[in-house]
């Protein structure tokens, strides 16, 4: 426990849950973004460190919701890319995370929590 510059006790409890859900979805927003200029599966792995069956989950999961599409280029290799409704939910997921750091911290009973 910490004392603020108020005098009072703050407990800032880790929320793993959270921060994973917020890695997951800041996942997809990079890949939605990558996919933008016609990203190659290949590309995908080697940018975000990831490996194969976790690239074709995500993908998968970003095709069913109609986020990305598939197409194939000049030279026969698949491409994903971006929808439009992909690129919104991009710029949806940008506006909220611009307001993260603006987030209130709750106190209960002279205990500060803030939401990570």
């Amino acid at each position: 426990m910490a004392v603020n510059h108020l005098g009072i006790l703050s407990l800032i409890k880790p929320r793993q849950k959270v921060n994973e859900s917020k890695d997951r979805f800041a996942l997809l927003v990079e890949i939605l973004k990558e996919a933008k200029t016609g990203a190659i599966k290949t590309r995908v792995l080697r940018n975000y460190n990831l490996n194969s069956l976790a690239v074709d989950f995500y993908i998968r999961f970003l095709l069913e919701k109609e986020l990305l599409s598939k197409e194939i280029d000049d030279n026969g290799q698949e491409q994903i890319l971006t929808t439009e409704k992909g690129n919104d939910f991009v710029q949806n997921f940008l506006v909220l995370q611009s307001f993260s750091n603006k987030i209130p911290v709750f106190v209960h009973h002279n205990v500060i929590y803030r939401l990570d």
